[in-house]
C-alpha cells in the first residue's frame, strides 16, 4: 500500500501555505506507506503532490517521490491537461 495527496487551485491562484498543507497532508498518511515519502509544488504554486511507499517488492530502493509520470506524453508539473480532464470530470458529474 501507498498514500497518495494533492492539492489543486480551481480558482488559478497559487495555494495558500501548499509546502506546509501538502507535507502535513502526507505525513498523516505514514501508515500507509511508512519507508519513505516525499512532497512537490509546482513552481507557479497552483499543484502540490505527496507520496508515501510501502517497500515490499524492493525494500531497498528510495525512489524520488512523488513519482512523476509521463502522463499524456507530459510529466505531472505540467498539468494544463491535468486540468482540462479534471473540469471536464466535475463538469460531467
Amino acid at each position: 500500500m501507498c498514500g497518495v495527496a494533492g492539492i489543486f487551485s480551481l480558482t488559478g491562484k497559487p495555494i495558500k501555505d501548499a509546502q506546509d498543507r501538502i507535507t502535513r497532508m502526507t505525513r498523516l498518511l505514514d501508515h500507509r506507506g511508512p519507508d519513505h515519502w516525499g512532497v512537490t509544488v509546482t513552481g507557479d504554486g497552483l499543484l502540490a503532490l505527496g507520496n508515501t511507499r510501502l517497500a515490499i517488492v524492493d525494500p531497498e530502493a528510495r525512489p524520488d517521490l512523488p513519482l512523476v509520470s509521463e502522463t499524456f506524453g507530459e510529466s505531472v508539473d505540467s498539468y494544463p491537461t491535468l486540468t482540462h480532464l479534471a473540469l471536464d470530470t466535475v463538469a460531467a458529474l
